[in-house]
């Protein structure tokens, strides 16, 4: 018992000690603690992209920030393409391919601290012709996923890039 107690302690203090964090926990540069994201891809009062990226900074430790100085994560670009993969015997599309497509930097103090980048994502995706409805949900949820995964990368490719 006291083997196996005295082993994870051992564990713990390495995985700390080599800066292993768990997913998330790192703390954030500090050009990532205070920001603002600015949008010009999207006439969308707020997008799904803005959405993720303002939870993904929340849940890292960082604000949303109205201030002036604070540094901000700019998306000049985001694509959306959609490929039929592959067709039925009726000759409609059962599989797709959905791509999502981003370009961003991050500027601190109206300088580029990260410069202008694009990171990109694939799904694939089916489609039951006699469920309409369900199908166009899911493709929806396809999506959100998508663009959580793209907030979670941007992120990880800023820090990354700040740490350098």
């Amino acid at each position: 018992m006291r083997l196996a107690q005295g082993t994870i302690v051992a564990v713990m203090l390495l995985l700390a000690g080599c800066g292993f964090y768990l997913k998330g926990k790192r703390p954030l540069p500090p050009e990532l603690q205070d920001v603002r994201i600015n949008n010009t891809a999207s006439p969308v009062v707020e997008s799904e992209l803005e959405r993720a990226l303002r939870t993904e900074v929340e849940r890292r430790g960082g604000r949303i920030a109205a201030i002036a100085n604070a540094s901000v994560i700019h998306i000049s670009s985001v694509k959306e393409d959609e490929q039929i993969l592959s067709l039925g015997v009726d000759g409609k599309a059962i599989e797709y391919l959905l791509t999502i497509t981003v370009e961003f930097e991050l500027l601190s103090g109206g300088k580029p601290a990260v410069p202008r980048q694009s990171m990109t994502v694939y799904e694939e995706y089916s489609f039951d012709k006699r469920e309409i409805i369900p199908a166009e949900h899911e493709s929806q949820e396809i999506r959100d996923a998508m663009y959580r995964e793209l907030a979670e990368l941007i992120m990880l490719r800023l820090e990354t890039s700040l740490s350098s």
